[in-house]
């Protein structure tokens, strides 16, 4: 049994994640916390790009895309994103395909802020 890094409840330590399901890393928390930063973390994406009022940094978002991976550098390795979770023998995937249907609007929305700061910057 281990302490959960988030909620500090024990839990058992069978919970492993990956970034290309090849190397697995232990977590340091439990399910419940990964899957409420799972919840709550592409919001939070979303609410930060929707604020962001620099053309460059919008430029960046566009020519990134779609954020694929889970990260929290306190749970988390610093290098490794997660992309896979496994629970013993049962491996999670697939954080990605709610996600695409919003990104495209959130590309629209960059769009257009970066063709109206364009406006503003001829006038």
């Amino acid at each position: 049994m281990g302490s959960c890094s988030v909620c500090f409840e024990e839990y058992e330590e069978n919970i492993y994640y990956s970034q290309d399901s090849n190397l697995w890393h232990k977590s340091k928390c439990c399910m419940n916390c990964i899957e409420y930063l799972l919840k709550t973390q592409w919001n939070l994406k979303i609410k930060s790009i929707r604020s962001e009022t620099c053309p460059r940094a919008l430029e960046n978002y566009l020519s990134l895309g779609l954020c694929e991976y889970l990260k929290d550098d306190l749970l988390f390795d610093k290098v490794c994103f997660v992309k896979f979770i496994r629970i013993d023998d049962e491996i999670k995937s697939g954080f990605l395909n709610f996600r695409e249907e919003s990104w495209e609007n959130v590309e629209r929305e960059i769009i257009d802020k970066l063709s109206q700061k364009s406006n503003e910057t001829v006038l």
